[in-house]
């Protein structure tokens, strides 16, 4: 909980930093770390009321960029959550299993779904959504990437085995969790907002919701 609280208030540390030096300052001494940023700028970078086109290399330093510090806040916003909200009275609706997994809704959704289907969309993508850029074998990649994910951990962690079989439990995982996973590989896949915000508590709210007893 602390770790991510310190990384975060870093980030914006740093970004309010490199925002504050004059550009020409940045320039000369900052160069390297406006170029580190540069190759993580994406269109929600950009503000909505100028052109949407990634601005040359060394003059990105008036762009508030969010998409490192997002992805830090979603990815602690669900162990936040399970932190805040499972101290007490809520733990007993939910099983053992669901509370386990909470905290790991960031990184799965934003560590290994957006991840692997970023990766296979950029190399592999052939068909697109309709009105969007992300491809649907991106969209599967996503989903196949998260439901492995919860299989591999169900596998080395016995306590948390829906059944005691793999099988039984690569079948129950399905039926449990995959209603879940499918609304987030579909929100990914058309959302025009941050995703590495709204993927998380999406995430979450999902499975507070539908893995309540």
């Amino acid at each position: 909980v602390l770790s991510y609280a310190v990384a975060l208030c870093v980030l914006l540390l740093v970004e309010t930093l490199r925002r504050m030096v004059r550009p020409q300052v940045i320039q000369r001494s900052q160069s390297s770390l406006n170029n580190f940023y540069q190759a993580f700028l994406d269109e929600k970078d950009v503000s909505r009321n100028k052109s949407m086109r990634k601005p040359s290399r060394g003059k990105q330093s008036g762009i508030f960029v969010v998409t490192h510090i997002a992805m830090i806040f979603g990815c602690a916003l669900p162990l936040w959550v399970k932190e805040a909200l499972f101290s007490s009275s809520l733990e007993p609706r939910y099983s053992p299993l669901s509370v386990s997994l909470l905290p790991l809704i960031g990184i799965l959704a934003l560590g290994v779904g957006d991840a692997a289907g970023a990766v296979v969309g950029v190399y592999c993508g052939r068909h697109k959504w309709p009105g969007t850029r992300r491809t649907i074998e991106g969209s599967i990649a996503m989903f196949v990437s998260m439901y492995s994910f919860l299989l591999v951990i169900l596998y080395y962690t016995p306590n948390l085995s829906l059944s005691g079989s793999t099988l039984r439990d690569a079948v129950l995982a399905w039926r449990t969790f995959g209603p879940s996973l499918l609304i987030l590989t579909l929100l990914e896949a058309f959302t025009c907002q941050i995703d590495n915000l709204c993927l998380p508590l999406v995430g979450t709210s999902l499975w507070l919701l539908l893995h309540s007893g």
